[in-house]
């Protein structure tokens, strides 16, 4: 017998007795027609028909799927009294494939959590039919193209995160109809091209976290966010300076905008913005020195501004800062002959509380301490 005979006829015995994958799919109208079946013909066939498409043979966890009692179905949540699905929550459960158009069939959805999985293929711009939905993540998995613009319809979203894929593009503007987002995650994508002019209409925003794209052009509407509390924009490319409008932040705790194209002073205002804990500016264009005024943050642990151009001394209100983390390496602040930031006699306790430092390769000379604070802008 030749050796390609024999290798065809192992390879014909392996496989002999070995369900395929198709063997291993459920069956709709088996599944969706048995008796006792408690949610409707078109949600039991939309639910079998997004474990087929996603090898629901190869899940970590399918304990339930397939039986008559679809509550029971793992990560399916049905509400009671109406028997609708309410929740999908499959995050983290080896799902592969694509998204099936179809999921717009489970019309009383409010969450849809697929993240943590290996989806692949664009978002079904058919989600947007979903108009219950208040909570959609579909992050850390490799979705593709463009972000679809009818997610825009979903006006009762309150958190949506996409982070971690391959989208691209440009960020739809329907994106600024959802009134009543509070969470906003699209980091670690390629998205490309200035923040809508419509997020100036997302009120109730609370965090909103876009690094890792090439995102471009100002960031104004940060200023129309009254409710922020995290704002992560590093390795972007925005550009422009920070407007003074965003000390009027009052709820801001963490401002992370490293390694951009940002420039102008750094500004006073945001000394106003009392809540901030973590500030990161750096690796971007700022110019000019530090603002005496942010020594009214009092809740501020992490200030970061190394790789910009500031000049000038360390301001002796910034005494007052519990800071556990500063970096102000190379810039051009007042240096000793090392390149170490010179640190004025008044502060100098503090700066030994301090547990993390960055103060080197400064590239200027004499020492300029700023007591006090300059004429301020901000009336603080």
């Amino acid at each position: 017998m030749s050796l390609a005979r024999i290798a065809s006829t192992l390879l014909l015995l392996a496989s002999v007795g070995l369900p395929s994958r198709s063997a291993l799919a459920l069956d709709s109208t088996a599944v969706c027609t048995q008796p006792g079946m408690n949610v409707s013909w078109a949600e039991c066939v939309t639910l079998v028909n997004l474990y087929n498409l996603t090898n629901g043979d190869q899940w970590f966890t399918r304990t339930g799927w397939g039986s008559a009692d679809v509550a029971s179905w793992h990560g399916v949540w049905v509400e009671p009294v109406s028997g609708v699905v309410w929740t999908l929550d499959l995050a983290g459960n080896n799902l592969q494939g694509i998204l099936p158009t179809n999921l717009a069939q489970l019309p009383g959805l409010r969450n849809l959590d697929l993240s943590d999985n290996q989806l692949v293929g664009p978002i079904p711009s058919q989600l947007g039919q979903l108009t219950h939905l208040v909570s959609l993540r579909l992050g850390q998995n490799a979705l593709t193209g463009t972000l679809p613009p009818q997610l825009g319809s979903l006006a009762q979203l309150v958190s949506l995160g996409l982070g971690d894929n391959e989208l691209s593009g440009p960020i739809p503007t329907q994106l600024g109809q959802l009134a009543q987002l509070r969470h906003l995650y699209l980091y670690g994508n390629a998205f490309s091209g200035p923040l809508p002019a419509t997020f100036a209409q997302l009120s109730q925003l609370e965090a909103l976290w876009l690094d890792g794209n090439t995102l471009t052009g100002p960031l104004d509407v940060l200023a129309s966010m009254p409710q922020l509390r995290s704002v992560i924009l590093s390795n972007n490319a925005f550009s422009g300076t920070l407007s003074p409008a965003i000390g009027t932040l009052t709820q801001l705790e963490i401002l992370v905008a490293g390694n951009n194209h940002l420039g102008g002073p750094l500004p006073a205002c945001l000394g106003h913005a009392s809540a901030l804990h973590t500030l990161a500016l750096f690796d971007n264009e700022f110019e000019g020195t530090l603002p005496p005024q942010w020594g009214h943050l009092g809740n501020l642990q992490t200030l970061s501004l190394g790789g910009n151009r500031l000049r000038g001394g360390l301001p002796t209100s910034y005494g007052a800062m519990p800071l556990a983390v500063l970096g102000l390496n190379n810039n051009e602040l007042d240096a000793d002959a090392q390149g170490d930031v010179l640190i004025p006699p008044a502060l100098q306790a503090w700066f030994a509380s301090i547990a993390t430092t960055y103060i080197r390769f400064q590239s200027r000379g004499p020492i300029l301490f700023q007591d006090g604070f300059d004429t301020d802008p901000c009336g603080l």
